[in-house]
């Protein structure tokens, strides 16, 4: 399944307001990483009326959508030797219930202007234990500007039943 098909099962999930993962390029040679355009323009994290710059918790939701793009491309597609997950199962239950973000650690160095940005998303490392996946990521946002290094754990136990 393609990029932009995956785009939008993950799209589908947020309101419509959040949807802010505007393009995603996934990586051809390297399947563990996508580029990604995002706009933010509208927040329910600042002051009405004021003029604001992308925070905290939406930097969140944009590493979920650029992220959930990505892991499904590995899963549904059954890539880089992981189990291969059908689409309707990947949306919605390891979507909805079965990915846990175990760490994040984020850098806001600059300002980013939320009405346009980019994104690289990376998968650094992958470990499999038992019927888990822990996923090493990276997101860099703007070049460096704000970065988040996020370990993931998707649990597939409900497959082996």
């Amino acid at each position: 399944m393609n990029e932009h098909k995956l785009l939008k099962f993950v799209l589908d999930v947020y309101e419509n307001d959040c949807q802010y993962l505007k393009e995603i390029k996934l990586d051809d040679k390297d399947t563990k990483r996508a580029w990604g355009k995002f706009s933010v323009p509208n927040t329910c994290y600042a002051v009405k009326g004021r003029k604001y710059h992308l925070n905290a918790a939406e930097v969140i939701i944009i590493y979920e959508q650029i992220m959930y793009v990505t892991l499904a491309n590995l899963f549904v597609n059954g890539l880089d030797e992981l189990k291969k997950i059908p689409i309707d199962t990947f949306f919605p239950t390891v979507v909805d219930e079965k990915v846990l973000i175990v760490k994040f650690n984020a850098r806001f160095s600059q300002p980013v202007a939320n009405e346009n940005f980019t994104g690289v998303f990376t998968i650094e490392k992958i470990v499999s234990r038992k019927s888990s996946y822990f996923f090493y990521t990276k997101f860099d946002i703007n070049d460096g500007t704000q970065v988040a290094e996020v370990v993931l754990c998707v649990d597939l136990d409900f497959l082996s039943a």
